[in-house]
């Protein structure tokens, strides 16, 4: 019985997950106007990692035993965590949001190719078949949104916003398929643990050097709730959930449910604005 259920509660988990991941972008947009973006993904992956504190003490038997190799792919999923953050917060001040969410529809597509190329996934026509339909209407949508923004926008800024974007797309499949390999040996709990720790370690120091000093009192109480539904919601709730559900279903399964977040994306931004 209980096998019969872990499709079901891993699909509910991602579902989730994709929910809390769908209010990243308009929560982040509150939190860059009053700080800038890499103190603002610091200060969000801070407060996830803290967050993340009991799991790491309760694990810590099993986090001690972990592979060399496992450990350099923690490493490397917080590396793509400041990437995606980093890379996407960054696009937004060259491009309108529109452009860069127009890119991020293409996600699910290099995931899916990632699975089948790298994690040896064998997909549904089914799913190739959702993941590139879902992705052509996204694309559509956007499109139409992002050529009446893209007109007061400058070419080279929007090129420029367009390829730190595109190289965010790449690393958030390249966390997805690797979160996939680690989860095979390792509790999906003291994954998502480890890797925003890892995050946090990688980022700190380069934000501390490049701004020395972040002006915390003088956030706005908005800004404030931003960053703890972002570091709270976005990264320890949806990670985990994510990387449960991924624990046990397919990389491409992944991309399917991925498929769906440029739709919440539209949907939370304009219930929140």
């Amino acid at each position: 019985m209980k096998a019969v259920l872990q499709k079901p509660v891993a699909y509910c988990q991602m579902a989730i997950a994709i929910l809390l991941f769908g209010t990243s972008l308009p929560v982040s947009q509150v939190l860059t106007k009053e700080i800038g973006v890499f103190e603002g993904t610091a200060i969000r992956l801070t407060v996830a990692s803290v967050l993340f504190l009991p799991i790491l003490w309760k694990y810590r038997n099993e986090i001690a035993k972990i592979t060399s190799i496992d450990a350099i792919l923690v490493i490397l999923i917080g590396a793509s965590l400041i990437a995606v953050s980093g890379l996407m917060l960054g696009s937004t001040r060259f491009a309108p949001c529109s452009v860069i969410c127009t890119v991020t529809c293409l996600t699910p597509v290099v995931t899916g190719l990632g699975a089948i190329l790298f994690v040896r996934d064998r997909p549904h026509p089914g799913q190739l078949g959702w993941i590139l339909f879902a992705a052509c209407c996204a694309l559509l949508i956007r499109s139409t949104c992002a050529q009446s923004d893209s007109q007061n926008c400058e070419s080279m800024m929007l090129v420029f916003g367009v390829a730190l974007s595109s190289v965010a797309v790449i690393c958030e499949a390249s966390g997805i398929l690797m979160a996939k390999v680690v989860t095979r040996r390792l509790n999906p709990l003291p994954l998502a643990a480890l890797s925003t720790l890892a995050s946090v370690i990688l980022i700190l120091p380069a934000t501390l050097i490049g701004s020395g000093y972040v002006d915390l009192a003088g956030l706005t109480t908005n800004a404030w709730l931003a960053v703890f539904w972002w570091g709270a919601g976005g990264i320890w709730a949806g990670t985990w959930l994510w990387y449960s559900g991924i624990q046990q279903t397919s990389a491409t399964t992944a991309a399917v449910f991925l498929s769906t977040l440029p739709f919440v994306t539209i949907a939370m931004s304009w219930i929140l604005n």
